[in-house]
Formats: structure tokens, C-alpha cells, sequence
């Protein structure tokens, strides 16, 4: 009787010890899984931001003036190079902007070739994001009246690429996924470009 107590009395610590297990092998594989979602997503957004062309405007009036990136807290656009297991390859005008949904807030992205219609051949979008609380974005340069470097709310198109771009992302108390803030350098060109748009 007391070998069949023994017994039964490991059993059940057994069988805890396997539920246990279980449970930590599956929390990790939600925290790797949310880890994998958000660094791809982090990647895509950061390589079309890289990619960035401070490209001319065009039109009557338009010469020499720099186009091509615009944005407010929600949204941006830019002109960027899009790799071809996306597109076509090539110059893309681009949009990374807020969605707002019964699953939260999210972010999509949309892409049409350089100079073409918007919903025309060529053209695609993809949510990245859904479930989020917040997500706001950002941008350094200057002032256009100081010339000082700050932070704005929004970069009106015209000015050429901003120096950086801040992308927020929060999401809801007990989402495993975590959103450090994104910022990326534009590249180097867009200071030149931001100085001829001023002249």
C-alpha cells in the first residue's frame, strides 16, 4: 500500500512537472512568434525608409523643387526603391500610414510605381500590424523658418527628406509583442536636397 501511495504521489508531481513544461514552452513560443512578427516588420519598414530619393517635382512651377516624402502622425509617403520579390523593382512612391479597426490600431502599406496611378498596374498593399493601442510617427529636421533641427508633427512635401523618422508603435497590457521606437536616418542626400528646396 505504501509502494502504490509512493507511486501515485510521483505520478501526480510527474504529470505537474509535464503541465508546467508545457506552459513555459508554450509562452516562449508566443513570445518568439511576436519577436519574429514584429523584427520582420521592423526590417521592411526600415529598408524602404533607407531607400529613400529625395526625387524632383513635376509640373508647372515645380522645377527645382524637392518632392517625394511627406507625412503627418498617421501617415507618410516617399519615394523609395522597391526590391523586386515585392514589386517590379525600381523607384515606388510608398505609404506607411495608421489603420484603425475593430481589432485596434494597425499599419499598412501600399506601393505604385513612380509616377503612375495610384490603384494602376503595378500597384499592391499589404497590412502589416493590426492590434495595436497607439502608433504615431514623427520627424527630425529644420525648422523652415530657423533652420534649428527639432521634431516635427508633420513634413510638408516640398522639403525635400527629413533626418530622421520615428515610428511608434504600443501595443495593449499583456500583448507579448514590444515595439522599441523605430528611428531611422533618411539618407545623406536629403540634407543637400532640403538646402536647394530653400533656395
Amino acid at each position: 500500500m505504501v509502494s502504490l501511495a509512493l507511486v501515485g504521489l510521483l505520478a501526480m508531481v510527474l504529470m505537474g512537472g509535464i503541465r508546467f513544461g508545457a506552459r513555459v514552452w508554450e509562452a516562449s513560443q508566443v513570445q518568439t512568434e511576436a519577436a519574429n512578427e514584429v523584427h520582420a516588420i521592423r526590417r521592411f519598414v526600415r529598408e524602404r525608409a533607407l531607400a529613400a530619393r529625395p526625387v524632383r517635382a513635376i509640373g508647372d512651377g515645380a522645377e527645382g523643387r524637392a518632392a517625394g516624402f511627406s507625412g503627418d502622425g498617421a501617415a507618410l509617403r516617399l519615394v523609395t526603391l522597391m526590391p523586386a520579390y515585392v514589386a517590379r523593382g525600381g523607384l515606388y512612391h510608398f505609404e506607411i500610414a495608421a489603420t484603425a479597426g475593430d481589432e485596434g490600431a494597425g499599419m499598412a502599406v501600399k506601393w505604385w510605381p513612380y509616377g503612375g496611378e495610384e490603384s494602376g498596374p503595378g500597384s499592391g498593399q499589404r497590412l502589416l500590424l493590426e492590434g495595436a493601442e497607439d502608433i504615431a510617427l514623427s520627424y527630425f529636421g529644420d525648422e523652415e523658418e530657423t533652420g534649428a533641427m527639432a521634431w516635427h508633427d508633420a513634413w510638408r512635401g516640398g522639403r525635400g527628406l527629413p533626418r530622421l523618422v520615428s515610428i511608434k508603435v504600443v501595443f495593449p497590457a499583456g500583448d507579448p509583442r514590444v515595439w522599441p521606437e523605430l528611428i531611422v536616418a533618411l539618407p545623406a542626400s536629403s540634407g543637400r536636397a532640403n538646402a536647394r528646396a530653400r533656395n
